[in-house]
């Protein structure tokens, strides 16, 4: 592409998602809202990737983020967060179900 269409090219970059939003948008793509159970796994897909963030700023935003979307409190959140170890975090992104 870079190649071929040098500006569409910067067009893309420029549009780009950041990871976390992608993981975001996907995640939220494969639970179900309407269930505990849904939103235990969109947590469970998306809590590791937060937890990478070594910001605490950041994280806070994802953290918000994710409670807004699941409809929980972000307290909640923090203590689910506390239980990730940080093996979990190293599996790949939101989706991938290798080495699960």
């Amino acid at each position: 592409m870079v190649l071929q269409d040098p500006a569409e090219w910067v067009r893309a970059v420029k549009n780009a998602k950041s990871i976390m939003d992608y993981y975001f948008e996907n995640s939220f793509k494969c639970g179900d809202l309407t269930s505990a159970s849904g939103k235990k796994s969109i947590a469970n897909l998306l809590l590791p990737q937060i937890k990478r963030i070594p910001n605490v700023i950041e994280q806070a935003h994802w953290l918000q983020k994710l409670a807004q979307g699941l409809g929980v409190k972000e307290q909640d959140l923090r203590e689910e967060l506390k239980k990730v170890k940080l093996e979990q975090s190293s599996i790949g992104a939101p989706g991938d179900r290798r080495g699960r």
